[in-house]
């Protein structure tokens, strides 16, 4: 299923957003799924199980999904899989906080020499 445009345009806003580190990230329900909730609704950003794609669900403020879309790596549509690629990436690293274990290991290391 094709991302449509506005979802896209949103994803990149998103993208920037987190990278900025203005977006707070938390693990899905699912493996390799992540979440972040704003006031007006949440975003869900997922790997397919299979690991050949990825999905991005927007909620409302209620938790009702609004709109579900997900792309593959065969999808001609680079723009919008590289998107959803970097924004999965951004709140991976941010939910399971990569870059303090990275770190904190850094210091360790350190320490020891």
């Amino acid at each position: 299923m094709d991302v449509p445009d506005r979802t896209v345009e949103i994803l990149k806003r998103l993208l920037a957003a987190s990278q900025m580190g203005k977006v707070e990230w938390v693990e899905g329900g699912d493996a390799e799924e992540f979440m972040t909730s704003l006031k007006s609704g949440s975003i869900v950003i997922g790997m397919r199980a299979r690991g050949d794609g990825y999905y991005v669900r927007l909620q409302d403020a209620s938790g009702v999904t609004i709109e579900t879309s997900w792309l593959d790596g065969s999808k001609s549509l680079y723009d919008s899989y590289s998107v959803l690629r970097d924004v999965h990436e951004a709140a991976r690293r941010k939910a399971l906080r990569i870059e303090q274990t990275l770190n904190a290991l850094e210091k360790e290391l350190d320490d020891l020499q």
